[in-house]
């Protein structure tokens, strides 16, 4: 993104319980969900608009998986790469 108002950690989306939470970066004055502004952690929805600045995203789809140990979510994580 080239914005000189971009950090490198806006914010983070954590899967909570099958369920996304968005925390915004303590300096980041306000992001939008939906076209609505917003300053504080929210939960967020599949396909609800994110926006920073001139810069939007959503997320399609996300699968909640729960694992026990580093190399089931190694094996999981292979999984899902697409090679080019």
């Amino acid at each position: 993104i080239e914005d000189k108002r971009v950090k490198k950690n806006l914010f983070f989306i954590e899967v909570v319980e099958n369920k996304l939470l968005i925390h915004p970066h303590k300096e980041l004055d306000y992001f939008l969900i939906d076209g609505k502004r917003t300053t504080s952690v929210k939960y967020i929805q599949v396909n609800q608009i994110i926006g920073v600045y001139d810069f939007e995203f959503k997320i399609n789809n996300f699968i909640y998986t729960d694992f026990n140990d580093l190399k089931t979510l190694f094996l999981l994580c292979f999984q899902h790469i697409k090679y080019l």
